[in-house]
């Protein structure tokens, strides 16, 4: 399905206005048949982490869909619809790395962040180059007033990743945290 810019507002609009029946500040991606990002939308005080979680829920529905068209479903038995490839066995870094998502989830839950950071710190062996992981840990590292930690973790993030959603907001943190690294020198 094509999706033009002004079905990606309506989109966005909708799923905004639901958020706010329910109290939940979101982020909220539209993305076209090809996965391609078509617009983005984070609410006030939404969570920075939910960025890329919005964007791959969005990209994990298009590929859904690609395997199972919409309404195919509705007819077919569990056991006659084509899941194999999303049923493929999963290795030891990609169960770890399912492991340590989760037990970040709860740290953040229950606002344990040295607990976090422990976690993060994990999954940044576990996965190196997951860009995502690397910010969350500058901004707990923000949050427990690690400043030069977090200026190195932010910088690495801005590096990584160019086109980021969130670039402008990293780049606010890293002028904030450059000039308290200064105040500590």
């Amino acid at each position: 399905m094509h999706v033009t810019i002004d079905d990606a507002k309506k989109i966005i609009e909708a799923a905004r206005k639901e958020a706010e029946k329910t109290k939940t500040k979101m982020c909220i991606a539209v993305v076209d048949s090809g996965a391609n990002l078509k617009a983005f939308h984070r609410m006030d005080d939404a969570w920075v982490g939910s960025i890329d979680i919005a964007i791959k829920k969005a990209h994990q529905l298009v590929r859904v869909q690609r395997v199972i068209p919409h309404g195919v479903a509705d007819d077919l038995p569990a056991s006659e619809l084509p899941l194999d490839q999303f049923l493929e066995p999963a290795s030891n870094r990609q169960i770890l790395s399912r492991v340590l998502r989760n037990l970040k989830g709860i740290y953040r839950e229950i606002d344990k962040p040295e607990r976090m950071l422990d976690v993060l710190n994990r999954m940044l062996l576990v996965t190196p180059d997951a860009s995502a992981e690397l910010r969350e840990r500058g901004l707990v590292y923000h949050r427990l007033e690690c400043y030069r930690a977090a200026l190195q973790d932010l910088s690495a993030y801005a590096e990584r990743e160019p086109d980021a959603p969130d670039l402008d907001e990293v780049r606010g943190k890293l002028f904030e945290l450059s000039a308290l690294c200064a105040r500590l020198n």
